[in-house]
């Protein structure tokens, strides 16, 4: 059982024998990730989209394609705000493209964000964005989507299955162009999203209720011996 079809995939290299084996099982989302307050999206509809990273600053998670992508978006002529929750080896690195980009007013360091305050902050933004480069799941875009938060995600291995018609755009791994066209496309778009509902389908697939049926089913099926299911 691994948490994604790419994973399971990267196993069967290494492990010949297991493969046409595995299931996928997504990684749970806490219920302290709840659907959003439309209320306080009706009192944003008129404001610059913000774009929200949550992730450590270090190799692969895609910070600077991120910074690169959002000077892109910002260029064609488009207004938003970037914030970057999270801290690292290459904050310095990420910082000083900032300021080499001249995006300093527009990009927010957020610092290190306890996972208690994650659930707030995601009501403050109007997008998460997942800049990586290789990721096994990604469990961020599944609590954004549990919000009810639309995201822009590259196709780095796990938000593949996570992001499904609706939540979002996936765009490639390690090209900022790649990725500002995303973002800009959502941002033309955001309100078309329809936030309820991509909250509603997130809780269907990552909550623990829906995860403890998927699994009894699974544990079922392998005591039984019955092949799975194509």
């Amino acid at each position: 059982m691994a948490v994604s079809p790419s994973l399971a995939e990267l196993i069967e290299e290494q492990l010949p024998a297991t493969r046409g084996r595995w299931v996928w099982m997504p990684n749970m989302v806490s219920d302290r990730f709840t659907a959003p307050d439309t209320a306080r999206l009706k009192e944003r509809s008129d404001t610059p989209p913000i774009f929200l990273t949550l992730a450590l600053m270090k190799e692969g998670k895609g910070h600077i394609d991120l910074i690169r992508a959002f000077h892109s978006l910002l260029s064609g002529g488009h207004a938003a705000e970037l914030w970057l929750a999270g801290d690292g080896p290459l904050r310095a690195a990420v910082e000083a493209e900032v300021r080499r980009l001249e995006l300093t007013t527009l990009v927010r360091f957020l610092g290190m964000v306890a996972p208690s305050a994650v659930p707030e902050l995601l009501t403050r933004v109007d997008a998460l964005v997942v800049p990586s480069h290789s990721e096994t799941f990604g469990v961020v875009a599944a609590e954004a989507l549990m919000s009810g938060l639309p995201v822009v995600a590259t196709r780095c291995g796990g938000p593949e299955c996570i992001i499904e018609d609706g939540d979002g755009i996936l765009a490639a791994p390690g090209e900022p162009e790649s990725l500002a066209a995303a973002m800009r496309h959502l941002s033309e778009n955001l309100a078309s999203y329809d936030r309820g509902a991509i909250a509603r389908r997130a809780r269907e697939r990552f909550c623990g209720p829906a995860i403890a049926a998927r699994l009894t089913g699974e544990y079922r099926r392998a005591l039984s011996n019955t092949p799975a299911a194509e």
